[in-house]
């Protein structure tokens, strides 16, 4: 591991090196304007959140709000079980992801470190998954979990999400950026292959992990049309369903709905900046060898 940060960075010296200073400035200003465009839909998404209903739509635009207004936030609350929908995201998104670090995990050590027939082209049927828009699968996969009678449950959120081909590959890739000598090492001490996985291999994987975990995690939390199609009963509807309730033929009532949206948004927010380091590290290492 430490070899391959070595190899990251002299990759980035060297790449920031054929740049000179002109091209490196304009480069820095280009990406934090596209930074800064970005982030004009969360801006407003917060501001709207505390306006008045009758300053929300006011034109011109209102950057600021005048007066700073808290009833959308005690309207959230009035309108949805915004915590019920809270916990069943939290506990569907939690399983998913961390059924992914399981599963994907151990599949990626399998393809990256054992040689068996049929390993390369079942590594090849894993990416061309990914190629299929996964709209496409939600028909199959509504009939399979009908025929299992999981309709209208947790069951139905989380198995078929349970494993990603995306993280099998981006434990692959981790894994094959791994130094062999340490997993050699521990055979020879006569560890067994479950321990050299959990002792050896998952501590150093620690930044491809979070990086997998905030991937899935914010897949899930985000996730709309699946639960939409599965899930009927509204105790168990998640946040992105429990929304869609300040929507109706009426029209849209724009400021509770931006403060329950800045508020599910806020524990994804807290999430990538407290693993921020670890995310950066684990995309770098996870592109070192294909």
């Amino acid at each position: 591991m430490g070899e391959a940060s070595r190899t990251a960075a002299r990759a980035g010296r060297s790449t920031a090196g054929l740049l000179g200073r002109p091209e490196r400035w304009l480069l820095y200003g280009l990406a934090t304007m596209g930074a800064l465009l970005m982030l004009i839909p969360v801006y407003w998404m917060v501001v709207t959140s505390f306006k008045a209903p009758g300053d929300i739509l006011h034109y011109p635009m209102q950057w600021l709000p005048a007066p700073w207004y808290l009833g959308n936030y005690a309207r959230v609350f009035e309108v949805i079980p915004f915590f019920l929908y809270f916990f069943n995201s939290l506990l569907v998104a939690g399983a998913v992801a961390l059924s992914n670090l399981a599963l994907c995990s151990l599949a990626g050590y399998s393809l990256a470190n054992f040689h068996y027939p049929g390993r390369d082209v079942v590594f090849v049927a894993i990416i061309a998954t990914m190629m299929i828009p996964v709209q496409l699968l939600f028909i199959p996969l509504f009939l399979v979990v009908k025929t299992l009678d999981l309709t209208n449950t947790y069951w139905s959120l989380i198995l078929p999400a349970a494993m990603n081909p995306m993280a099998v590959f981006l434990m692959r890739q981790g894994m094959l950026g791994m130094p062999r000598e340490l997993a050699e090492a521990a055979r020879i001490d006569g560890a067994g292959e479950l321990r050299i996985f959990l002792r050896i291999v998952m501590p150093l994987m620690t930044p491809t992990l979070v990086t997998l975990l905030i991937f899935t995690f914010t897949w899930s939390w985000n996730a709309f049309l699946w639960p939409l199609i599965v899930i009927k009963s509204s105790e168990l509807f998640t946040l992105p369903l429990g929304l869609s309730a300040f929507q109706d033929l009426y029209g849209i009532e724009y400021g509770p709905l931006m403060a329950a949206m800045t508020i599910t948004v806020l524990p994804m927010f807290i999430a990538f900046a407290t693993l921020q380091r670890y995310f950066i590290k684990g995309m770098a290492l996870t592109g070192l060898k294909v």
